[in-house]
């Protein structure tokens, strides 16, 4: 019988060490978001949000955004609605937000936080998009900031996507610059 406690023990220890070096799984959640960030992220990648966002969700989710990021939006929908009540050409906005991509955002693979002071957080987020059939993984980032006057709030500040990290600031889509791009474009074909 004594013989069986070592070999017990040493059973234990392969599989305590076994647990201990396995992968960790993609969707497994990183625990240093700040309160409420995982949760907003989550809020604003969920179907309720990104469909017929710019029809119904912007308004009605406004608050999840910097009021500069939040009055960008605005004004991006007000040219998009006079574009399709002219149907004087393209639509202003030729991606989804959400991913920086024409293939959409169908969900969160994973999110990691970056914190980079107690007021700031770079969401690390892997989405999936291109529908049922062809699932593609991007990676994209959400900057978010406390905001101190709405009782420590977290608000988006801007989206960002990655392309091609020789770039300048990695990013080939940052949601406020191209919503200033959409808008200055709408400007000239007025």
């Amino acid at each position: 019988m004594p013989a069986r406690v070592p070999s017990l023990r040493l059973w234990f220890l392969g599989f305590v060490l076994t647990l201990s070096l396995a992968p960790a799984s993609a969707n497994q959640q990183n625990t240093d978001c700040h309160e409420g960030v995982e949760s907003l992220v989550h809020l604003l990648y969920s179907e309720e949000v990104r469909i017929d966002f710019w029809q119904k969700s912007l308004s009605k989710y406004s608050h999840l955004f910097e009021a500069a990021l939040d009055r960008q939006l605005l004004d991006v929908a007000k040219e998009n609605a006079r574009f399709e009540a002219t149907r004087t050409g393209d639509f202003v906005v030729d991606v989804d937000i959400f991913s920086g991509t024409q293939w959409g955002t169908d969900e969160i693979e994973s999110i990691q936080c970056q914190v980079l002071d107690q007021d700031n957080v770079k969401a690390n987020l892997v989405i999936l998009s291109g529908g049922k059939n062809r699932q593609f993984q991007h990676p994209v980032v959400v900057f978010l900031k406390r905001n101190r006057i709405e009782s420590l709030r977290w608000k988006v500040v801007d989206l960002g996507a990655y392309e091609d990290v020789s770039l300048e600031r990695g990013y080939d889509y940052l949601l406020s610059e191209t919503s200033d791009d959409w808008l200055k474009m709408s400007a000239k074909s007025c």
